[in-house]
């Protein structure tokens, strides 16, 4: 990503899911998860996938959250902003 990138567009995608659940993607360094779902799935689906934006945290960086259980993650960088 070039320098001064601000926030991404990223595709998101769960695969191998133990139980229903969400992730949450957001800046890192700026404390607890939010109360917001970039992609959810349910008990059994095995694989889910969802476009997220994101700004990022104060060091270029980005948390993803995992709400229950646990899963393989897969993020592409489509795009970003300045």
């Amino acid at each position: 990503m070039p320098a001064g990138t601000k926030a991404v567009v990223l595709n998101v995608t769960s695969v191998n899911t133990t139980p229903a659940g969400y992730l949450t993607v957001y800046p890192h360094g700026l404390g607890s998860a939010p109360v917001a779902s970039g992609l959810s799935w349910s008990a059994g689906e095995t694989t889910a996938a969802n476009l997220v934006v994101v700004e990022l945290g104060p060091t270029g960086d980005i948390t993803i959250y995992d709400s229950a259980g646990s899963a393989n993650v897969v993020v592409d960088v489509t795009g970003w902003y300045g």
